[in-house]
């Protein structure tokens, strides 16, 4: 049985920053192979993983001297014994968090769609409408979910919303973007991603395609395709964007601060005075305000979203975190798979977050969702019950039992073949609900190279050079 050692290609006696080098050699060689064709992209999530268990099992003294014992050499200088559990390594929480994908996609670095042909995920599970996969229930569910309503998940959480400047409510009948022009203007942009770049700086998060500190063109250029307002150089621009975009979106999953904070979540008491010292001398990272340009009626949501991210990132009770993060899942629950979540009066559901007019809201919530998803502990739910109104007439019968993973799975980065498999209107802008259960990244990236095409071709002429050569 191979040992992490040879999987690695080390001695049994090499030096942490060799076992770092052979690591970066290791991922290299995938990436070479999954570029040329030899693996598929589901190989290589499972191989990168294999790779982050056994560095995160070898720098640590304790756990590596524990795989030792239980793996002795033997005469031909190979380990035996059974295979290590699994690790708890934060690329391992990260992989159950649903967060690989994106990270894999940006390591890899071709294309969501167009620039390499990606592994597609398990299609019963995507194309599978929403509502019919979710378990009712009739009468009382049991001890953790039967509580838990979406208006009482709002009053929970009222003492951490009330002190925040949101924007007045907007009826729901006027249109969700009516402004695209700020991101245009490049004396506000270059402001607000300036404020930006300083608060990531200041918390360390940096480009995981460069290895480098962002620079200020790289964030006006992905503020602006949030906004549907980057004019792509050519079309093979607007696809490759979205792999910036995804590097862009789990930044803050590899900065220290959330490592340590993470760890501590799980269990790790050890790290408890090195996360307190975050919460002295660490500033949060305001993306909601600075890359959100226009009036949207999804601004008061988006920055609850943040504020609970943030609450739950400054805290070291864990049953606090706990509560928070479910708090959000369930806000979550509620738009997707029930009658909307109500925050102040206003009921948000995903209309609110999908469609052209809609990019830059439904950009914003992918990230934030993205970055919360690791913080899921023993603690969180597995559960969440919602309310739908379109399981049955009976008010009985419009109660529903999500699983978490139903959730983050609607929200996961995806990786498809084909572009083109979505629904458009006759004007060529693509509609909400997909009658094939595209799930909630899928639109909304779309959406967002849709909207850099149309800058770059004009709407009808995008229609004319993307979507109808398609079908021919």
């Amino acid at each position: 049985m191979e040992s992490i050692y040879d999987l690695l290609g080390v001695s049994q006696d090499a030096t942490a920053e060799e076992i770092g080098k052979a690591y970066d050699k290791k991922v290299d060689e995938l990436k070479d192979k999954r570029n040329n064709g030899e693996i598929e992209t589901s190989e290589f999530i499972t191989k990168l993983g294999e790779l982050g268990d056994a560095v995160a099992i070898l720098v640590d003294a304790d756990r590596r001297k524990a795989y030792d014992k239980g793996h002795p050499v033997n005469s031909t200088g190979a380990t035996e014994g059974t295979k290590e559990e699994k690790s708890n390594s934060i690329l391992k929480k990260i992989a159950l968090g649903t967060c690989i994908v994106a990270l894999a996609v940006s390591i890899v670095g071709c294309s969501v769609w167009g620039l390499g042909k990606l592994a597609k995920k398990n299609d019963n599970q995507q194309n599978q409408n929403p509502i019919s996969t979710i378990e009712t229930t009739t009468g009382t569910t049991d001890g953790e979910t039967q509580d838990q309503d979406p208006n009482e998940t709002e009053d929970q959480d009222q003492n951490q919303t009330q002190d925040q400047n949101q924007a007045p409510v907007v009826p729901s009948d006027v249109p969700e973007m009516v402004n695209y022009g700020d991101a245009k203007d490049d004396a506000l942009l270059t402001e607000r991603a300036t404020k930006l770049l300083d608060e990531m700086n200041a918390n360390g998060l940096y480009n995981m395609g460069t290895n480098a500190p962002y620079t200020l063109d790289e964030i006006k250029t992905l503020i602006q395709y949030i906004n549907g307002a980057y004019k792509p150089q050519n079309e093979e621009e607007a696809y490759t964007l979205v792999d910036e975009m995804l590097n862009f979106t789990i930044a803050p999953l590899n900065s220290e601060r959330v490592l340590y904070s993470v760890q501590y979540q799980g269990g790790e008491e050890s790290f408890k005075d090195t996360v307190q010292g975050y919460i002295n001398n660490s500033k949060p990272v305001n993306f909601v305000d600075n890359m959100l340009f226009g009036n949207s009626t999804a601004y008061p949501y988006l920055k609850w979203f943040e504020n609970q991210y943030y609450a739950m990132l400054c805290t070291t009770d864990r049953e606090e975190c706990a509560r928070i993060y479910d708090s959000m899942m369930q806000s979550l629950a509620d738009m997707v798979y029930g009658d909307g979540f109500t925050l102040d009066g206003k009921v948000y559901d995903k209309n609110d977050f999908l469609g052209l007019d809609r990019v830059n809201s439904g950009n914003i919530l992918q990230m934030l969702v993205y970055i919360m998803e690791p913080f899921r502990t023993d603690l969180t739910k597995n559960t969440f019950t919602v309310h739908n109104k379109l399981l049955s007439a009976n008010p009985d019968e419009q109660e529903a039992t999500v699983d978490y993973l139903k959730i983050t799975e609607y929200f996961n980065a995806l990786c498809e073949d084909d572009l083109h498999e979505i629904a458009l209107d006759d004007e060529g802008y693509i509609l909400i609900d997909q009658p094939d259960g595209k799930n909630f990244s899928y639109i909304n990236q779309v959406n967002t190279i849709n909207r850099a095409l149309m800058e770059y071709y004009g709407k009808n002429n995008a229609y004319e050079n993307t979507y109808q050569k398609s079908l021919n």
